[in-house]
């Protein structure tokens, strides 16, 4: 007889291979990604194409993993955009120049092993439907002066693809994203050498049917990711019960909805399904349905909704929201917003990892709640400068926890987490100068209440720009400075110079936190990891 663990492997096992033919077989949907910051929110835009427009990259960047797909939050509490900072592509009637391909490469190389590299190129719609592509790679070997291939070492790639069309009677998006993430064990665990994550994110989205010119729009989405975690074996056997356990699933949320547009109102009804599949562990199956509406008053919009949602660990939840905004043209006030209620969102143990990446992977999403209210406020005293500030509070909900990294360690030397309430009130200021030569901008982050396992509370950070003023700007710098004063940690201090030699070629070197390479002190991840430091990386990129 096969045992019941066996048979739940060999099934989950193979629906998983199933999901990714279907997956291979799809079009190319999904969101922005950026490579080698492959992080990705995949998740659901209404009838809100994403822009074509690349945004800047800069080397070297922090490399992450695709963040989990996260379906269209229904309780919508802003108006669903395009996650895309970019703007918008414009609509009209289609030009008979075809558009013209934008896109860069960049290659770097530094210490301590680093290897760093970018190609993206993008087009915007025309005759055809837009797209854009990237492809990034990321390494760094022998942290703190290790040897190379003594296991300190991360090393990240990814990759994206995506195309959309906004005219015609359907106007659509596509997308999907691949990344991978290793992490070298650095001899804590003398039977495997490394951890890799990989994920796997298709997006897509299409408005189906229109109810008469300018009446309500009909749209279907569907989220769905494939992930999995492995170690590397070494040349040791492992011992008794530290074992490191493959882990390995699928989530799928198709959905679908409804907009209204009457007069100067915007309304949204979604419904929505989820299903998470783990190796070894009981499907978890979710559906919501949430309406929300806004109304423009001038540069002030306000907007409300709310949320049925049920999923088969908890019992049923009524998320709710109120929201206020308001973006005065000019003034002495920027942009100023305010919202507060009860939210429901999905966590997984990969969002965990982008914290750390040696927590142990074990265990299913969680959908967790709270109450939460947030405040921001803009002011523009003087045409350079800025101030802002922010308070957000929260609060766990209906002893829905949420899953926080602990200080505690499984026999396999991997981090445990646990879920947990968590009551947070961070509170945040900045002000910033911009000046014809210079910048100067400064903030203060503190975490007031939860103080969960954390390493430190408080942050002040500091970031110096200097320019050349020239039309055409031949060189520039940057500094930046992060201090924890409630903790031991060395600052985090950059310093970085570009030059221009030729209109569309930039030469970049980079130093990323250089202190604990100068005090001969090394930077922890944890207890019993190493973060990569003391970075130097000189770096080309090329625009067409």
């Amino acid at each position: 007889m096969i045992p019941l663990k066996t048979m739940k492997k060999t099934e989950c096992a193979a629906r998983c291979a199933v999901f990714v033919v279907l997956l291979a077989g799809l079009p190319v949907f999904g969101e922005t990604v950026s490579v080698p910051d492959i992080e990705t929110r995949i998740r659901n835009s209404g009838n809100e194409v994403p822009s074509s427009a690349l945004p800047v990259f800069r080397l070297p960047p922090p490399v992450e993993l695709p963040e989990e797909p996260d379906r269209a939050e229904p309780v919508v509490q802003t108006e669903p955009v395009s996650p895309d900072p970019a703007p918008p592509v414009e609509t009209g009637v289609v030009a008979d120049v075809k558009p013209a391909v934008t896109g860069h490469a960049s290659v770097g190389s530094g210490y301590p092993g680093n290897l760093a590299g970018e190609f993206a190129v993008a087009q915007p719609e025309g005759a055809y439907p837009g797209y854009s592509a990237r492809f990034g790679y990321a390494s760094a070997d022998g942290y703190g002066g290790k040897d190379l291939g003594s296991g300190f070492f991360d090393r990240s790639v990814g990759l994206s693809l995506r195309a959309f069309s906004e005219t015609g009677t359907h106007p659509w998006y596509a997308a999907v994203s691949i990344g991978d993430r290793a992490n070298g064990l650095q001899g804590v665990h003398p039977a495997y050498s490394s951890i890799s994550r990989r994920l796997a994110g298709v997006n897509a989205g299409v408005d189906l049917y229109s109810f008469g010119e300018n009446g309500p729009l009909l749209s279907i989405f569907l989220d769905s990711q494939v992930f999995s975690s492995t170690a590397e074996r070494g040349y040791a056997d492992p011992q008794l019960g530290a074992d490191i356990d493959d882990y390995q699933g699928y989530y799928l949320s198709p959905g679908v909805r409804l907009t209204i547009t009457p007069a100067q109102f915007r309304l949204f009804l979604d419904v929505t399904y989820a299903l998470d599949t783990v190796v070894d562990l009981d499907d978890l199956h979710a559906v919501s349905a949430s309406f929300s509406a806004f109304r423009a008053f001038g540069s002030l919009d306000l907007g409300a909704g709310a949320e049925f949602h049920s999923d088969t660990e908890e019992r049923y939840l009524i998320p709710f929201f109120a929201r206020l905004d308001w973006n005065p043209e000019d003034g002495l006030f920027g942009p100023v917003s305010l919202s507060g209620g009860l939210r429901s969102e999905r966590r997984t143990l990969f969002d965990l990892a982008r914290e750390d990446p040696f927590v142990y992977l074990g265990g299913m999403p969680v959908h967790a709640a709270d109450w939460f209210g947030s405040f921001s406020v803009t002011v523009k005293p003087l045409t350079d400068v800025r101030l802002s500030s922010s308070v957000d509070y929260r609060k766990t909900a209906f002893d829905r926890a949420y899953p926080v990294l602990t200080d505690a360690f499984t026999p396999d030397q991997r981090v445990f987490w646990t879920l947990a309430d968590r009551e947070s009130l961070v509170v945040a200021a900045g002000i910033m100068y911009t000046g014809e030569l210079f910048s100067v901008e400064t903030g203060y982050r503190g975490e007031l209440m939860d103080e969960l396992w954390a390493s430190h509370l408080h942050e002040v950070n500091v970031t110096v720009s200097v320019h050349d003023p020239a039309p055409r700007s031949f060189w520039a710098a940057e500094a930046t400075l992060v201090v924890m004063p409630d903790s031991d940690e060395l600052p985090r201090a950059g310093l970085s110079g570009r030059v221009y030699p030729l209109p569309r070629l930039s030469v970049t070197l980079a130093f990323e936190d250089i202190l604990p390479s100068l005090f001969d002190e090394v930077r922890m991840i944890n207890d019993l990891y190493r973060e990569r430091s003391g970075s130097v990386l000189l770096s080309a990129r090329f625009e067409f």
